[in-house]
């Protein structure tokens, strides 16, 4: 039985977890983020702005893992299609665990 899959709900927090060993690229089933990013510049200017706070402490590995979740088409940005950004079920949470279609708090 495959073990349950996580939700993330902020792209910067995600791949903080991922650099710091808290959670791997395995165990995502998506990151569903508020960004609205469109094209590989677009990628680049949001990992500047990234780099300038939450992956100041290793911009290379984030950009890494960056390129990774897109590779596997791991991160959906509502925001592109009209829809509404995630709502996160409580302040500085940011991953779900999904279970059966339904969603937990991790």
């Amino acid at each position: 039985m495959e073990k349950n899959k996580l939700k993330g709900l902020s792209l910067a927090r995600c791949v903080k977890d991922i650099i710091l060993g808290k959670v791997s690229i395995s165990q995502i089933d998506h990151i569903e983020t508020d960004t609205d990013v469109r094209g590989p510049d677009g990628w680049k200017r949001l990992a500047e702005r990234y780099n300038l706070k939450e992956w100041k402490f290793n911009p290379k590995i984030a950009w890494e893992v960056l390129m990774e979740l897109l590779r596997l088409d791991l991160i959906k940005q509502p925001r592109k299609e009209g829809k509404p950004a995630p709502k996160k079920p409580r302040p500085h949470q940011h991953w779900l665990c999904l279970q059966n279609d339904d969603q937990e708090n991790k």
